[in-house]
């Protein structure tokens, strides 16, 4: 069922939502553009593979996420030579990156469990 993948969902429409901002703000797509893209799928790629395990690793996801912004930011920063250099366009797809980071982190797989009926209290 769809809802069993919502982090997924949510890290593809990153990687989606990454081409298209680089082709909108900067006019084209650079080669850092592309490698970013790149990383955004190997991205979501990694967040569908990881394991959904609630009790000894719950967050294994959220680190996969965590990784991939920090490989967007590492290339941008490398591809424009320094900091200072940075396009726009770039800097949008690291945020894009941050911010899949923090949806698949708090993004809950799966259909959400109905909370537990509590019998009445006689006094």
């Amino acid at each position: 069922m769809i809802v069993d993948y919502r982090k997924f969902i949510s890290a593809l429409l990153t990687a989606a939502l990454s081409a298209v901002a680089a082709q909108t703000i900067g006019g084209h797509i650079t080669q850092v553009g592309w490698v970013n893209v790149g990383v955004a799928v190997a991205t979501a790629a990694l967040v569908v593979l990881s394991p959904n395990i609630p009790g000894s690793a719950p967050y294994t996801k959220a680190l996969v996420a965590g990784i991939g912004a920090g490989l967007a930011l590492f290339a941008s920063i490398v591809g424009a030579g320094s900091l200072a250099s940075v396009t726009p366009a770039e800097w949008t797809q690291v945020g894009l990156a941050v911010l899949n980071t923090v949806a698949v982190t708090f993004v809950r797989n799966g259909s959400v469990p109905a909370p537990a009926v509590r019998p009445a209290v006689r006094s």
